[in-house]
């Protein structure tokens, strides 16, 4: 069976450095995004608002210098992607970002202010790029990506059972089923999972509608493990497309939590570990999201799930 999914985060992954990039272009890699001046105001309150979810992807409201708009939260992202048509004439620097489908123009652009929840960010470097194809695909028009950079300091909860999403200042232990701890590999949240013993590490993006095994790491698992699913069509932040064959994992353990019978595209993971210093296995996207209420505390780097 043969379908097509969006990646919008894969359409992060493509946000590291290729040495296959013609050299006459400028070739962008990312660690976190800094910032001249951030203004946080009662970070540490609970501030939730609701969201949208359109497929797999998590679409929220913020303020881009004082226009409201949809953005998809996406923790693979580094920092804010706007979304917008490039012009050849501008004077702002331009890049080229490779990645799952192919490579893709970006732009490097000044934001001056930023405001979500209750954080409001100024005076930072940001960057754009055309996303209006994906924009198509979904039918649901959007401003631009927010990557897990703007929440450094924040606990951050997602209930995707009651599509509500916000900070809070504790986290109530006697609601948590189990913890899972993660780290930042330059802006990835990377967390290990343990298939048959044997430990993966795995990227985790609220804005990929899929999950990605590296084809090495395929070959390594049992073939007992991973039934076939068929083939998935990927489009991420190119125009591209990107077949895949689909296995079905029987089980994987992360920390103490048990996921069974979640579906992995196969497919080569080295554009991404090109641009890090680690090896990383794969991605794990909205079927481990799905219908769960979870919580990522970036000052400790632990992931909650609630009961």
């Amino acid at each position: 069976m043969l379908k097509t999914v969006l990646a919008a985060a894969c359409a992060l992954c493509w946000l590291c450095a290729s040495a296959q990039i013609p050299a006459a272009k400028n070739v962008l890699s990312f660690g976190h995004i800094e910032s001249n001046d951030i203004s946080i105001n009662n970070l540490g309150a609970s501030n939730f608002d609701s969201f949208k979810l359109v497929g797999g992807l998590m679409f929220v409201n913020a303020k881009f210098n004082g226009k409201e708009g949809a953005f998809i939260l996406d923790t693979g992202a580094p920092g804010l992607i706007l979304n917008s048509k490039l012009d050849n004439k501008s004077e702002n620097e331009n890049y080229i970002a490779s990645g799952l489908t192919g490579d893709a123009s970006i732009e490097e652009l000044t934001v001056d202010e930023f405001k979500i929840l209750d954080i409001v960010k100024s005076d930072f470097t940001a960057y754009q790029m055309d996303l209006a194809h994906i924009e198509d695909e979904i039918l649901h028009r959007f401003n631009g990506l927010i990557g897990s950079d703007l929440f450094s300091n924040a606990t951050l909860v997602l209930d995707y059972k009651q599509e509500l999403w916000g900070t809070v200042e504790h986290i109530e232990k006697q609601s948590i089923s189990n913890v899972i701890p993660f780290r930042m590999t330059d802006h990835f949240i990377v967390v290990d999972i343990k298939i048959s013993g044997v430990e993966y590490s795995m990227i985790l993006d609220t804005g990929a509608e899929i999950n990605i095994l590296s084809l090495k790491s395929a070959e390594e698992i049992k073939k007992s493990k991973l039934k076939k699913a068929g083939t998935t069509n990927i489009q991420s932040a190119s125009q591209d497309y990107q077949s895949s064959e689909t296995r079905i994992l029987h089980r994987f353990h992360m920390g103490n939590h048990v996921e069974k019978n979640q579906e992995f595209s196969i497919l080569p993971f080295d554009f991404i570990n090109e641009g890090v210093d680690v090896n990383l296995d794969g991605l794990i996207g909205f079927p481990f999201f799905e219908g769960k209420k979870v919580a990522l505390d970036f000052a400790t780097n632990l992931i909650y799930i609630y009961k």
